[in-house]
């Protein structure tokens, strides 16, 4: 669990370099530069807010997807801003899981369903569709826009299509498979829908609940014998876990 939240403060630090240098592209281009210090300051602190803004318009394709399909919400993060649904009541809370602040979106069905993994790959493919859609607006809002509102609103527009392609174009981001992989896991019967669908369970469950127990044994057995070594990693630690939440005593 410290390897995931490492690389995320690695790759939140990598998106942050990139919206810098972008930046500084924009203010020697000359076009739309604030002159002021005070319009620096809003500007790229604007920008900054657009970051979670965009995260959370992808996230948001993945999360009312789901409910349009029947699922039910569970968790919705961007940053430290969470809701989620706990004891039957939805409600907000403070996320302190460094490894949700670049968005999370949970639903999960209601019963257990044969169309489930076709339900599960319409919400993967809708982050990113959200977010290219969402990019292609801003940039032809741009065009109509001039000086800083203009600048602004392109830049969210590159960054929305930015994260399309980080989450399309590579079959992996790190040790993850990108969600166009995983939408092609998805609709394809076999082993790997199956370990979709157990990692999917997986991820609902501890996100709704913060706690292993709750987890199906049955699926982490899944992840554990999949041939993806961070798959079989990652189900053996919630495996771990789990038995030291039940108050058993971890496998060797």
């Amino acid at each position: 669990m410290k390897n995931i939240k490492f690389r995320t403060i690695i790759e939140m630090a990598l998106f942050l370099l990139a919206l810098f240098l972008l930046f500084l592209l924009l203010m020697k281009s000359g076009v739309g530069k604030p002159e002021t210090l005070s319009d620096k300051v809003l500007f790229f602190g604007g920008l900054l807010l657009a970051i979670f803004g965009v995260l959370g318009i992808h996230e948001a394709g993945h999360l009312f997807t789901g409910m349009l399909q029947g699922f039910e919400f569970q968790l919705f993060v961007i940053g430290s801003l969470g809701i989620k649904k706990e004891d039957g009541r939805v409600q907000p809370y403070f996320n302190t899981d460094i490894s949700y602040f670049g968005g999370v979106a949970v639903t999960a069905p209601v019963r257990e369903d044969t169309e489930n993994a076709n339900k599960f790959s319409r919400i993967i493919i809708a982050g990113p569709i959200a977010s290219f859609l969402f990019g292609l607006i801003c940039l032809a809002v741009s065009l109509a826009l001039a000086g800083l509102y203009a600048s602004f609103v392109f830049i969210t527009g590159v960054i929305s299509l930015a994260i399309f392609f980080a989450t399309t174009i590579p079959t992996k981001t790190g040790v993850f498979f990108s969600d166009r992989k995983r939408y092609q896991r998805l609709k394809t019967a076999g082993d790997e829908q199956q370990v979709e669908l157990a990692m999917l369970r997986v991820l609902g469950r501890y996100a709704q609940h913060n706690s292993y127990v709750v987890i199906d044994e049955d699926d982490l057995n899944i992840l554990m014998n999949d041939r993806e070594p961070f798959i079989q990693y990652y189900g053996l630690v919630c495996h771990l876990c789990r038995q030291y939440e039940s108050g058993g005593v971890a496998d060797s």
